[in-house]
């Protein structure tokens, strides 16, 4: 009776995120900026040409790149369609996230209580199901993150290695640029637990790093760090200085409304970080879990990675799962459960505005100024050669 009590709830979770993914990604909407400008690099770059450096400042992983052509010449040459098709892979990863985090959160609460709460407030975080309607890599990030997360968890918890693992890590750089972040993380995380480490998952990982790292990097760094690295050092790079940029960011990962609101909330996460620590008796739990926030940090803080709500995504699953772990009363208790009510909060403002952004289709001229549609790093230009390019 229990077990099928959990299914029903359970599935009950996963009907509300899937209902949800589905109105965001049943919307298409058009691409803005980013969206925009990363499909003109597949439709205007030959497959090879996707593992060389992109233009507008893009950054993708080539894995993805490479479907999402594949995709673009198989589908009607209708921009409607178009957007919808190339969105695809986003959404069903945002689908497939749901149910391994399921299998994530299962791993690590005994408690049916904290299970539910914390697929709840992974299903319904706004920021999750915003990306799964939009043209970028975030959503797939997130899937190989999980996938990652359960892998590091099985071995470094249970000493469990499954072959296709070996599999699984080689690919994911491949398609998940922050993938190189969590296999730092947990080849560390390893070695501080057992001192050692298995010399083939060793020897995987430094093969599938070391060869992107040689393929891939280069070209990109030197197309697009210099401009990047000025972009994101207005908002994105985290400073010692102005610690109150870190609970920003903590906070848009949960509700992206206001400053003030989100401080707020990131002194939450704050507080349930510190909470984390001090309850969990387990210290290979606490390290697998904040591991990865940690080097993130780090490397927002030497300027290598900025620490941004979307680009950041890969971190909510470990995020959440801070969140859910409460102590036995009634602030600890509340606080957690407040994430879900948040998420409602922000949910409900977000599917309001879906319906009422701009539709740049019919007429991409009307909504740029004439005398910028020449100039390539102009907010609307991207937007504007998207959805002018099959008139050519």
């Amino acid at each position: 009776m229990e077990t099928k009590k959990s299914y029903i709830i359970l599935g009950f979770i996963f009907l509300i995120g899937i209902i949800l993914r589905v109105i965001v990604f049943g919307a298409n909407n058009c691409y803005v900026h980013d969206d925009a400008a990363l499909a003109i690099n597949i439709v205007n770059k030959s497959y090879l040409e996707l593992f060389c450096g992109l233009e507008f400042c893009q950054v993708a992983p080539p894995l993805f790149l490479i479907i999402s052509k594949f995709v673009y010449y198989i589908v009607p040459k209708d921009y409607q369609i178009i957007d919808l098709c190339l969105k695809l892979l986003p959404f069903l990863s945002a689908i497939i996230s749901i149910p391994l985090f399921y299998i994530l959160s299962n791993l690590i609460f005994r408690e049916k209580l904290k299970l539910y709460l914390a697929n709840f407030i992974f299903t319904l975080n706004p920021l999750l199901i915003c990306l799964s309607g939009r043209f970028k890599q975030y959503s797939t990030e997130v899937v190989i993150a999980i996938l990652l997360y359960i892998i590091f968890y099985e071995y470094i918890i249970y000493g469990k290695w499954k072959k296709y693992w070996y599999f699984i890590i080689f690919l994911a750089p491949w398609i998940s640029l922050s993938s190189l972040i969590i296999l730092f993380s947990g080849i560390i995380i390893v070695f501080l637990k057992n001192k050692k480490i298995d010399k083939k998952i060793l020897s995987v990982v430094l093969a599938s790093v070391s060869l992107f790292l040689i393929v891939y990097l280069p070209s990109n760094l030197q197309s697009n760090y210099v401009e990047m690295n000025s972009f994101w050092s207005k908002y994105g790079f985290m400073n010692i200085l102005h610690p109150q940029r870190l609970l920003i960011r903590l906070g848009e990962l949960f509700l992206h409304e206001h400053k003030i609101t989100e401080t707020f909330l990131g002194l939450l996460v704050l507080y349930k970080i510190i909470e984390y620590i001090i309850n969990i008796k387990q210290r290979s739990i606490i390290i697998f879990t904040l591991m990865p926030i940690l080097v993130t940090i780090i490397l927002s803080i030497l300027h290598i990675y900025p620490f941004v709500d979307r680009l950041i995504a890969f971190l909510i699953p470990l995020f959440v799962i801070v969140i859910t772990e409460y102590r036995n009363n009634i602030i600890s208790k509340v606080i957690s459960v407040n994430f879900i009510l948040i998420s409602f909060i922000s949910l409900s403002i977000t599917i309001l505005n879906i319906y009422n952004l701009p539709n740049y289709r019919n007429n991409p001229a009307q909504y740029i100024n004439s005398d910028k549609i020449n100039k390539a790093y102009t907010p609307f230009y991207p937007v504007y050669k998207w959805y002018t390019h099959l008139e050519k």
